[in-house]
């Protein structure tokens, strides 16, 4: 599958189960949540300021995921309407995350397996009910 196949395809599933992709910050702010539950399968850096910086990203993270399932229980209309105002910026930074991702799991010699983690993920998200308990 080629990129330009997997960007499709999550997309595809994404709007299927009803979740809107043009909430910008909304967005962004849900790919650092994806981060702060990577952080949970790592140990502690050692070093008392990283250290310092993955609690805070993952309290924040964990707040906002709370925020996402209590706005849907309380049938709450969320609305986010924040605007892309530098979309050479915008992409250039989307990029970064890619290259990051891509060069931690090659680096670390876990290539197959992550592209392995990565179809199946896509699978699950595909056979997940409509927006799956969030509100957003």
């Amino acid at each position: 599958m080629q990129l330009q196949d997997i960007i499709t395809r999550c997309a595809d599933i994404t709007a299927s189960k009803g979740f809107d992709v043009s909430q910008h910050g909304t967005q962004v702010a849900l790919m650092v949540t994806e981060a702060a539950e990577a952080l949970e399968h790592i140990t502690p850096a050692g070093d008392m300021v990283t250290d310092w910086y993955i609690r805070q990203i993952t309290l924040t993270s964990t707040a906002f995921e709370r925020y996402r399932k209590e706005t849907k229980d309380r049938q709450c209309d969320y609305q986010d309407v924040s605007a892309v105002v530098n979309e050479e910026g915008l992409l250039e930074e989307l990029a970064d995350i890619m290259i990051r991702v891509c060069s931690y799991v090659g680096g670390n010699g876990q290539t197959k397996q992550f592209v392995a983690a990565l179809l199946a993920k896509i699978e699950k998200n595909a056979g997940r009910p409509q927006r799956h308990g969030k509100a957003f």
